[in-house]
């Protein structure tokens, strides 16, 4: 498959979208179709496991799950998960009245003068820094 710019599939994806009749209309379906997605980009990306304690406490259950990264990530699936993950951004991004540039563009905007510094691979503010 040819690489083609973000702008090019954009239009791909409205005009599939439209052709299935996802497009416009309440926002809600499609929030949850995104969050559904990001869960299917995070089983190719880290192995899930948890631990089931019973609390002393009038018998409740308590979850604790652990992450870690897969020895293994197979990136071909990794890059159609993370492509459906963009595809629900951009409808809905439509459907709240914006486009994905457009937001892109302001996140970029308010990151561009952080400060900070990186702390296990993740970038913290400065003002979320320990003192």
């Amino acid at each position: 498959m040819e690489n083609r710019d973000l702008n090019t599939l954009r239009g791909c994806v409205e005009g599939w979208a439209m052709e299935k009749g996802i497009w416009g209309g309440d926002f809600m379906p499609q929030f949850v179709k995104f969050q559904e997605e990001v869960q299917e980009l995070s089983n190719e990306l880290i192995d899930m496991t948890s631990v089931v304690a019973k609390s002393e406490k009038g018998g409740m259950m308590e979850i604790a799950y652990s992450y870690e990264s897969k020895e293994y990530i197979d990136h071909d699936a990794m890059q159609k998960e993370l492509g459906d993950v963009l595809v629900t951004l951009i409808i809905l991004a439509s459907k709240l009245d914006t486009t994905v540039e457009e937001c892109l563009g302001k996140a970029y905007d308010k990151i561009a003068k952080r400060t900070g510094k990186v702390v296990n691979g993740t970038f913290i503010k400065s003002e979320d820094l320990p003192q």
